[in-house]
């Protein structure tokens, strides 16, 4: 009994995931694709992500539905629905070897945050250590990369809260996410720590942002100049190591820079939107210039209409080259036949 795919499930797992994109891009073929749909099948059963997002909320609202019951029978409803629901997610893997498909995401934070809430006491600061350890467990168990970012978010946002130091928490969130950066750009046997690396760098530089504006009675110019700064390097970052992760994060810590600076501007609304205009249109030829004629990583534009590189070409044949060949047209085969006579003979 397996709790957990390998680490070989895992990638073949990934690669699974990109096969559609790879035929999108006309890299493999129907035939190619479906043989590769046969080689990179496991016993372990997950969901896209449409259906996984579906079936999360509706393995809450079930969770919701039992806890109900169990409150309207008299019994303490938040323990037996915690203790329901770990059950059932272990079923659904150990039985059903269904993994990060969406119910069992939900049921075990669920569960979790049910025990959480049942302890005696008024709620204390301490309370976000617990969840930050609640999103950790079933992180580990789950192979969850962004319940493991959230436990490390949950875990400053206590810092901060508990010692009041909002600078200090804003600052450790900064120099973890250019962290997750360069280890993002490092290959690791596990997918689950490439996809780590990019929640963290999703999730952090916009915490250490709330963290320097939520309850502040005055804005600080400054924290619009950082974050500004910060934008600028996730986007070099980004370009640099070729990952969507820092490129989405300097583009929304920019969009929050912009924002702030245009309400500190007392300029027309027309000459508001010119100026971002401008700005956006720069962005835009500075991107097209730095990643045109790119093929790999992050590209300006979709890798079909693009001419593959030698090497890139010789790994896109030899991919298609695991479906379907066609035989090999028969040869005359030489033998079978002798001739003789006048003192010569032989063989043909």
């Amino acid at each position: 009994m397996r709790f957990f795919p390998t680490t070989a499930e895992e990638r073949l797992a990934v690669l699974r995931s990109r096969l559609r994109s790879w035929r999108r891009s006309q890299l493999i073929e129907d035939d190619a694709m479906r043989s590769l749909r046969e080689r990179t099948k496991t016993r372990w059963t997950g969901s896209s992500m449409i259906p996984r997002i579906v079936l999360f909320v509706l393995t809450l609202v079930c969770v919701a539905a039992a806890f109900g019951i169990i409150d309207l029978v008299g019994l303490p409803a938040k323990i037996l629905t915690a203790i329901f629901c770990i059950a059932v997610a272990e079923l659904l893997i150990l039985r059903f070897a269904l993994f990060r498909a969406g119910p069992d995401e939900a049921l075990y934070p669920a569960a979790f945050l049910l025990l959480i809430s049942a302890l005696p006491g008024p709620p204390r600061d301490e309370g976000i250590l617990l969840i930050a350890g609640a999103f950790l467990i079933s992180g580990l168990r789950l192979r969850n990369s962004l319940y493991m970012a959230g436990s490390v978010a949950a875990t400053l946002i206590y810092l901060a809260v508990a010692s009041d130091g909002r600078e200090i928490a804003a600052l450790l969130s900064l120099a973890l996410a250019f962290a997750a950066v360069a280890l993002l750009n490092r290959e690791w046997d596990h997918p689950a720590w490439p996809r780590l690396a990019g929640w963290c760098i999703l999730l952090l530089p916009l915490l250490a942002w709330l963290l320097m504006t939520v309850d502040l009675t005055t804005s600080r110019p400054w924290v619009m100049i950082a974050t500004g700064l910060v934008a600028l390097l996730m986007l070099v970052s980004g370009v640099a190591i070729r990952r969507h992760p820092p490129l989405i994060s300097g583009m929304i810590l920019g969009a929050l820079a912009i924002g702030e600076a245009g309400t500190r501007l007392t300029l027309p609304v027309y000459l508001r939107l010119m100026i971002l205009g401008a700005l956006l249109g720069a962005i835009v030829l500075l991107a097209q210039r730095m990643l045109g004629g790119r093929t790999t990583g992050v590209t300006a534009k979709p890798v079909a209409g693009m001419d593959l590189t030698l090497a890139e070409a010789a790994v896109a044949v030899a991919v298609a080259g695991t479906g379907a060949r066609p035989s090999a047209e028969p040869q005359p085969q030489g033998g079978g036949g002798r001739y003789g006579g006048g003192g010569a003979s032989g063989e043909f």
